[in-house]
C-alpha cells in the first residue's frame, strides 16, 4: 500500500509494503515528488507521477490495475483485486 498526504509543507508519501518473501523489505520510506499541471488540460489540472524501480520492489508492475481511494485528505493507493476468471461453456 501507498498513501499520499499533505502536510504543512506540501505534499509527499510514505510506503507501507507487506512483508516480502524474506519477511522484510529494505525501501526508501520517503520519496519527494512534484505535483505538475496535467498537459492538454485547461489550467490548474494537478497530476502526480510515480515511477521507478521501488514500485517493483513493491509488487506494483507494468500493466498491473490499482484502487485510489481517499481518506483524511491522503492518497491510499493499493492493488486492485484481480478479476475471477469466467469458465468456459
Amino acid at each position: 500500500m501507498i498513501v499520499l498526504g499533505m502536510t504543512v509543507k506540501g505534499p509527499s508519501f510514505a510506503i507501507m509494503p507487506t512483508a516480502g518473501k524474506r519477511g522484510h523489505m529494505k525501501q526508501k520510506s520517503t520519496h519527494n515528488l512534484k505535483v505538475y499541471e496535467a498537459p492538454g488540460w485547461t489550467r490548474d489540472i494537478p497530476r502526480i507521477n510515480l515511477q521507478g524501480k521501488w514500485l517493483d520492489a513493491l509488487g506494483y508492475h507494468v500493466g498491473d490495475h490499482v484502487l485510489v481511494s481517499v481518506q483524511e485528505n491522503r492518497l491510499i493507493i493499493e492493488p486492485a483485486p484481480v478479476p475471477e476468471a469466467v469458465p468456459a461453456k
